[in-house]
């Protein structure tokens, strides 16, 4: 189960975090955060005013562990427009799911950063 509140992450600007002492940067402004037991899911953004330092704008989720080590960086979406990245992340309690969305919405493995079962939402 994910929940919104950050037990184990301070966010200590737009562009990072702090994981149970231990700091993180990314590449572009933080846009939300999910955080579970076991996992942090961080997704950036991919608006251009929001980005400080180049870097794969289709691949703008991240997971981390509870003490902030790296663990996936989300694959690139497979249908929408192309070169465009994820804008929102979520937690379905019912379904007990993290979904991705682009143009598409995306069950996410939190294990892995794989995707898959596209619904269009348009």
């Amino acid at each position: 189960m994910f929940f919104r509140s950050k037990k184990n992450v301070n966010k200590l600007d737009d562009y990072t975090l702090e994981i149970n002492g231990n700091e993180v940067s990314f590449p572009s402004k933080i846009s939300n955060i999910l955080e579970n037991k076991e996992k942090i899911i961080v997704l950036i953004s991919g608006y251009k005013d929001h980005i400080k330092e180049r870097f794969d704008c289709t691949r703008n989720i991240f997971c981390y562990d509870k003490d902030g080590a790296f663990i996936w960086q989300i694959e690139p979406p497979t249908l929408g427009r192309k070169g465009s990245g994820y804008l929102s992340i979520m937690y379905n309690k019912e379904l007990d799911k993290v979904f991705a969305f682009s143009w598409v919405r995306y069950d996410l493995d939190i294990e892995t950063g794989k995707i898959s079962n596209p619904e269009d939402l348009r």
